[in-house]
């Protein structure tokens, strides 16, 4: 733990450290790093502030408190707002109970440098929190929105599996139509060799009926013939 450059005085038992009380473990733990860290690069601006006022001792009772001045309501939100207006109100407190220590007002002035530390650590440590927040909605909007799209895609792999096994069974069906088919072709051959050999019958069965024909027609005429030779010797 540092000590403070001002007084001698260590950070722990510093008057600011009142102020540590009312801090979160973990801004308790950044609140005394930058106390350790930050406040040596404001010696001289303390110096500096306390010659100006030995010079003009009037303006210490005029001396601006940093914390005076509360950010526009529009640039905070109602829960931020409130912890500032809390820190800053514990912040005078400080000033106030230090100068009824007898704290000098250089002392004075390296509290308020380190309160003004403080509260840019305060109102960071707020939009982080606030930061953190918005991110840890948006995961949880992320995940929402893929327990959501989870359910429908699980709706979707049943539907494929229903359609895969409709598939299934019309391939299933259309393999025995393609053997039935197979069958019929087969029997359409044979009827078409069948009727090829009965077409050949016919044209034999034709061919043969001509011929008869033919032979019937001789005989008819040699009957004639045989019955006109009859006639002729009879008479």
């Amino acid at each position: 733990m540092g000590f403070c450059c001002a007084c001698g005085q260590s950070a722990s038992s510093h008057p600011s450290s009142l102020f540590l009380s009312h801090l979160s473990r973990a801004q308790l733990a950044l609140a005394l790093e930058a106390i350790d860290t930050r406040h040596f690069a404001f010696e001289g601006f303390a110096s500096s502030s306390d010659t100006e006022m030995k010079d003009n001792p009037a303006d210490r009772s005029n001396m601006a408190d940093p914390f005076l001045t509360t950010p526009s309501a529009d640039s905070q939100s109602p829960g931020q707002s409130l912890s500032l207006d809390t820190f800053e109100k514990n912040s005078r407190d400080i000033i106030r109970d230090a100068r009824e220590l007898g704290v000098g007002e250089r002392q004075l002035n390296f509290i308020r440098v380190q309160q003004e530390q403080l509260r840019a650590l305060f109102l960071e440590a707020t939009k982080a929190a606030a930061a953190s927040a918005a991110t840890i909605q948006g995961y949880q909007n992320h995940q929402d929105f893929a327990r959501h799209y989870s359910i429908e895609l699980k709706l979707a792999v049943e539907q494929c599996g229903f359609i895969a096994e409709d598939h299934r069974g019309y391939k299933a069906e259309l393999e025995d139509l393609k053997k039935k088919l197979v069958q019929v072709s087969k029997e359409l051959n044979d009827t078409k060799r069948t009727q090829c050999v009965m077409k050949k019958d016919y044209e034999a069965m034709k061919s043969k009926q001509e011929t008869s024909e033919r032979e019937n027609e001789a005989l008819k005429r040699d009957m004639k013939e045989l019955q006109q030779l009859f006639r002729v010797h009879v008479l």
